[in-house]
């Protein structure tokens, strides 16, 4: 499944390049045999015998009650001021609240509108599993506080009483737990969630982000295709911001995940001139990314222990410029996010960051009519400009394919490939035989001051005078190279702002736009295989 996410201004790459000096990788390398991943291991086989028998019937080996009891559910559109909402507690009873209102329904004796309400109790009596993210549950009693059908009116408002909405006209429910994978959910939950969820506005449009996993629980009506979404409840955790690509070369160094299930993760690469903080941490009271932006950022820069050198921070959303054709905001799944530039340090010990900083936050407090600031989310990277074997475009393009996950399993970004040497070029490239291939003719991009490299290609100054630069070794003698199972491949120009990164087969679809092939910038491994690719924004 794709990925996708945040938007990342033109901007940024203006602030970057001006303070840094160098955009290139570390040369060529020489192209190798074939690499084979090391198998997985087959599934110890689970034992034949069978129970032995009980009065209860036997359940799954697992808490699904308690699980569910973790998050508060909600249906609804997210619009109109209607909704239903529902909670369950660990022993598997529930209770919840449907209300809609049409204040200009009116009558004798009922001025004041109408409103059309349930309140609801009952239990689940059993459970089945449909696989490990999957189960039904059995609605084996529901009571109402008020018989559906039956209306009073109260203060000069009309109360109609009904069974609430989205529960009708079944006894099933299907449980979606968080960490299934997206593409395993029925479109009729998606499209309900989708109301609250998943998307953001970008030049004059609207895009879906789906996660690759589930980073909620779900509750799904099967009989009428209703789906409900769920916040967290407050006291842990329960979301993880993880990146759906591995950047080829990193090291995890540290992992720790504490009790709430806030978590700091570090992984490093490449003789230490590149690392990836991944941090989770309780937001301080008053945080809100939505309206309160730039003490949101300060607050993520403190918790984290980053302190950047007076007027270098630059946060894209404030740094907004009216007249580009790109969002104010970086998104992740549909939650707001800020993207930030700093440096840190002086002289030769000057570092250079680029954070993402999110926010998901917690459940509503009817008592106080607050929402609980939750959890705040650090995504960054530190990198030497000069020596770093990835290019800021390379670094930009895998901010890209953070995702919300309901599961921390890929909390680090290490690579899955052993990768102890780089290689890079520009290359132009086209589909290869398969989508394990793809076809590329190595070129190289020359400056006017790359004078040995001017007179090895037989240019002059005229060559410059268009672009300041010119790509030369372009001779279309195209070579077979073999991707990587987790290549990461990214189209900046692919038609959705949210998706730059391709699978296999959407990258050759994308290449078969041009026959002489699209300017990519490519990196190997020692073996010669091609690790990471990106679209060259010219």
């Amino acid at each position: 499944m794709k990925s996708k996410r945040l938007i990342l201004a033109a901007l940024l790459s203006t602030v970057i390049i001006s303070a840094c000096t160098a955009d290139e990788g570390s040369g060529r390398g020489t192209i190798g045999e074939a690499y084979e991943a090391t198998p997985t291991p087959a599934p110890t086989a689970e034992p034949t015998q069978a129970p032995a028998p009980t009065e209860e019937p036997v359940m799954p080996d697992i808490d699904l009650y308690g699980i569910m009891s973790e998050w508060d559910y909600e249906f609804s559109s997210g619009a109109g001021g209607w909704g239903t909402s529902l909670t369950v507690d660990p022993k598997g009873h529930f209770e919840g609240y449907y209300s809609d209102s049409e204040m200009g329904s009116t009558g004798p004796g009922y001025p004041g509108g109408t409103i059309y309400q349930c309140s609801f109790s009952g239990r689940f009596t059993d459970f089945e599993k449909v696989d490990d993210y999957i189960y039904n549950v059995t609605i084996g009693e529901i009571e109402y506080e008020n018989t559906p059908g039956t209306n009073e009116i109260v203060d000069k408002v009309l109360y109609q009483y009904s069974e609430p909405y989205g529960l009708e006209n079944t006894d099933k429910l299907t449980v979606f737990l968080p960490g299934c994978p997206f593409k395993n959910l029925p479109d009729g939950f998606v499209e309900w969630v989708d109301y609250c969820n998943f998307g953001a506005s970008a030049n004059g449009q609207y895009y879906r982000d789906h996660p690759e996993f589930l980073y909620f629980s779900g509750l799904y009506n099967p009989a009428e295709q209703y789906g409900f979404y769920s916040t967290g409840k407050a006291g842990k955790n329960h979301q993880y911001l993880i990146n759906t690509a591995h950047l080829p070369g990193l090291k995890n160094v540290e992992a720790h995940i504490e009790n709430d299930n806030t978590y700091y993760y570090v992984d490093e690469g490449y003789a230490a001139l590149i690392d990836i903080e991944n941090r989770c941490f309780k937001a301080d009271d008053g945080a809100d990314i939505y309206w309160k932006e730039e003490e949101f950022v300060d607050m993520c820069l403190k918790s984290t222990g980053h302190h950047p050198n007076k007027g270098s921070l630059s946060i894209f959303g404030k740094d907004y410029d009216q007249s580009s054709n790109f969002t104010k905001y970086a998104y992740i799944n549909g939650n707001r996010s800020v993207l930030t530039f700093w440096t840190q340090g002086s002289n030769e010990d000057t570092g250079y960051y680029l954070g993402m900083f999110s926010q998901i936050p917690g459940s509503y407090n009817s008592t106080t009519d607050t929402v609980d600031p939750g959890y705040a989310y650090a995504y960054i990277i530190y990198f030497h400009p000069d020596q770093s074997p990835y290019t800021i475009t390379a670094l930009e393009n895998y901010l890209t394919s953070l995702d919300f996950s309901g599961t921390p399993d890929r909390l680090s970004s290490a690579s899955l490939d052993d990768i102890d040497e780089y290689a890079s070029s520009y290359a132009y490239v086209t589909a290869g035989k398969d989508s394990d291939h793809i076809n590329a003719d190595l070129v190289e991009l020359i400056e006017p001051e790359d004078i040995d490299k001017i007179d090895a290609y037989g240019l002059s100054e005229k060559d410059f005078e268009d672009q300041g630069w010119v790509i030369a070794g372009f001779d279309q003698d195209y070579t077979s190279y073999t991707l990587t199972d987790d290549c990461p491949m990214y189209a900046n120009f692919s038609g959705n702002p949210f998706n730059p990164l391709l699978s296999h087969d959407e990258f050759r679809e994308r290449l078969s736009a041009d026959p002489d092939g699209g300017l990519m910038y490519l990196y190997f491994n020692k073996e010669g295989q091609i690790v990471f690719i990106h679209e060259v924004p010219f």
